[in-house]
């Protein structure tokens, strides 16, 4: 099995991110009420599996307000949430 570096992963995602960015500038939002961008990184958050509660907390970081994610501490730190570890 053949090992793909950290580097090679980067470059793998630099144009969807560079996709993400260019469409976020197009469709700005006011701080602090990043709906449309915050409901494309809950999908994409889905998508890789993860657990994503929406429309929590109105104090979160962008561009996860109204996204928590269950069990990663560094996410949910930002969120007007206890910590969510252990959470089920």
């Amino acid at each position: 099995m053949e090992q793909t570096s950290l580097f090679e992963l980067a470059q793998q995602l630099q144009p969807k991110l560079t996709n993400w960015r260019r469409d976020f500038h197009r469709h700005p939002e006011i701080g602090y009420e990043e709906v449309r961008t915050s409901g494309i990184v809950a999908e994409h958050l889905k998508s890789l599996g993860l657990e994503v509660t929406r429309h929590v907390g109105a104090h979160c970081h962008p561009p996860f307000v109204n996204v928590c994610l269950h069990g990663l501490n560094k996410l949910s730190a930002g969120c007007a949430l206890p910590s969510a570890q252990g959470m089920k």
